[in-house]
C-alpha cells in the first residue's frame, strides 16, 4: 500500500490491518502446505531410489561379488592348454 492509499479513519485502518494479517496467515498456511508436500515428495524419491538400488543389487549382485564370480567362471572355463597345462 502506498501512503496515499491508507484509510483516513481508525476503523478503516483497523479493518485494513486485519485483512492484511489474514492474507499473511493464509499465505503462510499455503507455504507450510507446500513445504510439507515437498518433504513428502523428497521422502518418496529417497525411498524409490533405495528400492531401485536394492533391485539392482538383487538382479546383478554387489559389484565386487559379481566381478569375483565372473573371474572365477572365466578361470574355471579356460581350457587346460590355455592355462599352460599339458595333458
Amino acid at each position: 500500500m502506498k501512503p496515499d492509499d491508507l484509510p483516513s479513519d481508525l476503523a478503516s485502518a483497523l479493518a485494513a490491518l486485519r485483512a492484511e494479517r489474514e492474507a499473511r496467515r493464509q499465505a503462510e498456511a499455503v507455504a507450510a502446505s507446500a513445504q510439507a508436500k515437498l518433504s513428502d515428495t523428497e521422502a518418496l524419491i529417497a525411498h524409490l531410489q533405495l528400492m531401485i538400488e536394492k533391485l539392482k543389487r538383487e538382479k546383478y549382485g554387489q559389484r565386487s561379488e559379481r566381478t569375483a564370480r565372473l573371474i572365477s567362471r572365466w578361470t574355471s572355463a579356460r581350457r587346460p592348454c590355455d592355462r599352460g597345462e599339458r595333458g
